[in-house]
């Protein structure tokens, strides 16, 4: 019974028999009165474990999905592809970011995917591709307000500004 499995999934849960609890919470069925309630569960466990990339693939294999962990899929691609980011891994990261962007309704996480989108792409001197990252960032983080130095307006408006520099676009430079 349904009862019985998410009874299970929960206590398991909350012993931190992680691997047990997100199996079983996967076998929960979507007809379940239970189905929502437990993949709130699942997301958080998901994202507390730090396995970023399990976390995505288990979300990946769950049809349909809740809103809480469509924003969990969201939160785990960025928080793998900025850890990416950080150890190096810039062009593995991009994937990750392009992920931040279809899923959620998070407008920070999309706004800074947007910003290191245009900052890779930049890096890897795709111009082009960089500016059209920097153009929905600028109109999100009018929504939004401030993020971080490292992917603020100002930041983003100096590398926009190369671009239109190394595509000889000086009057859109200045």
């Amino acid at each position: 019974r349904s009862s019985d499995l998410f009874s299970y999934a929960k206590l398991s849960a909350e012993l931190d028999y992680e691997t047990e609890a997100i199996n079983s919470f996967q076998k929960i069925n979507s007809s379940s009165p239970y189905y929502y309630e437990a993949q709130n569960l699942l997301s958080d466990i998901l994202i507390r474990a730090k396995n970023y990339v399990r976390a995505i693939e288990i979300i990946e294999s769950i049809d349909p999905r809740s809103a809480e962990l469509e924003s969990a899929y969201q939160k785990a691609s960025y928080l793998q592809a900025t850890q990416l980011h950080r150890d190096g891994l810039k062009n593995e990261a991009l994937p990750y970011y392009q992920k931040t962007l279809t899923a959620g309704n998070d407008l920070s996480y999309k706004a800074q995917s947007y910003f290191w989108l245009g900052s890779l792409f930049h890096e890897n001197g795709e111009y082009n591709q960089s500016k059209a990252h920097f153009s929905p960032y600028f109109n999100l983080v009018k929504q939004i307000g401030p993020l971080d130095f490292e992917s603020s307006p100002a930041v983003a408006h100096y590398t926009q500004a190369y671009n239109y520099f190394k595509e000889k676009d000086y009057p859109s430079a200045s």
